[in-house]
């Protein structure tokens, strides 16, 4: 049933929840899924044209009364009813989703977010990614936020909140990256030693990486901070708040950093917009001065507009026990499903990994050499985390990817 949809002004947070959805999920653009076999609701990948993409926060369980209760089912159910009102505000819902990342507080609930994936997703499946996290309520077992396509129109990046649901802790429950130029910059991290000093000199100078780029921040999307000690995550959202005085902060998504040397690592996703010099396989690797260039990982990975982005679900190994073995299947995995989406490892674009010990980091480091094009891996983020929300699991990996150029006859 098509309603007008109201408009988003600029970058002002949106509280009208009267916006409809339209009949059409991607207006003619093209959605291709490649699902899990084992797992109802799951799919391997989704592939999808160049197409606004709204962004939520992370959702906890909320019900009615702001609290979150229940088992990790009903948690995961809630949780995504909450999301799906938060993308109605931006005119999508569920039924568009492509991507799911779920935050656990324990590896062994992973069950009960496959069993809301086949509740809500059985005839059109998404891709998925899980860790294991403290999350920012003591009651939660479950977050999760979602990745759909939304029929909102402009150039300028749409931050949106729903008046039903809790207020966020920083910014709006959904933001829109409109069609075009997408920009992953990966985490980036500062040597201070107390939580606070490190969010705020990290947040400065992403903020010159914004200027070198061109972008301002009302480009910004989404930001991910890892952080500890996790208790004191609220330093870090106010660190947020304050690098975006007078306006609505992004989307943002916390989660918990174990055994890391420094206290955060923070990195964003940004709007393009259409302007500017195309690439001649769709995708830059850029370094912005101040920081040195990495064989393992780009500072900055810039997709071109017309390109379609592949979202790949979290992949695990069948082994376990041997964290070299692990991440062996897991490459192979990987290698499997961009030959299968028509991509490749060399047009990888934003990685993020966990691994839940000292040896799955160091392997992981290691292994991806061996994978990887030095003059072109992916952006990313790499951590130490409580969990790979998988029991017995030490490693995962969760990839965006674009398709690679077809060779001419």
């Amino acid at each position: 049933m098509d309603q007008q949809l109201a408009p988003l002004l600029g970058r002002c947070t949106v509280t009208i929840l009267a916006l409809a959805l339209l009949s059409s999920a991607a207006q003619g653009q093209e959605i291709k899924r490649f699902p899990a076999a084992a797992t109802s609701g799951l799919a391997r990948a989704v592939r999808v044209d160049d197409a606004p993409l709204a962004h939520t926060a992370m959702m906890l369980g909320w019900d009615e009364s702001g609290a979150v209760k229940g088992d990790a089912r009903a948690q995961a159910v809630q949780a995504l009813r909450n999301v799906d009102t938060a993308l109605a505000v931006v005119g999508s819902s569920l039924r568009q989703a492509v991507k799911l990342h779920f935050y656990l507080s324990r590896d062994e609930d992973a069950s009960a977010t496959e069993a809301a994936l086949a509740q809500f997703f059985a005839g059109r499946p998404v891709a998925a990614s899980w860790v294991t996290t403290t999350l920012t309520d003591p009651a939660a077992l479950v977050g999760v936020d979602v990745v759909a396509l939304s029929p909102v129109k402009g150039a300028t990046v749409q931050v949106a909140s729903a008046p039903k649901l809790p207020a966020a802790l920083v910014g709006g429950h959904v933001a829109v990256l409109p069609a075009g130029r997408r920009i992953y910059v990966s985490g980036q991290a500062e040597g201070e030693k107390e939580l606070r000093d490190a969010a705020k000199k990290t947040m400065a100078n992403l903020g010159k990486t914004l200027t070198w780029l061109k972008a301002t921040k009302a480009d910004v999307v989404q930001i991910k901070a890892f952080l500890r000690p996790f208790d004191d995550f609220r330093e870090v959202v106010e660190e947020v708040a304050a690098f975006f005085p007078g306006m609505s902060a992004p989307t943002c998504v916390f989660v918990e950093w174990s055994n890391a040397s420094l206290p955060a690592e923070i990195e964003m996703m940004v709007a393009g917009g259409q302007a500017g010099e195309k690439t001649p396989d769709g995708v830059a690797f850029l370094t912005p001065p101040g920081l040195s260039p990495s064989p393992r990982f780009a500072r900055i990975a810039v997709v071109d507009p017309g390109h379609p982005l592949i979202f790949i679900s979290g992949l695990y190994a069948e082994t376990t026990g041997s964290g070299r073995r692990e991440w062996l299947e897991i490459f192979g995995q990987l290698g499997d499903i961009l030959w299968e989406t028509g991509s490749s490892m060399r047009h990888q674009v934003k990685g993020t990994y966990y691994s839940s010990t000292s040896e799955s980091r160091r392997l992981h480091g290691e292994i991806r050499d061996v994978f990887f094009d030095p003059a072109r891996p992916p952006a990313s983020s790499g951590m130490m985390a409580r969990g790979t929300g998988r029991v017995g699991k030490s490693s995962t990996i969760d990839m965006i990817a674009i398709p690679a150029p077809r060779a001419k006859p």
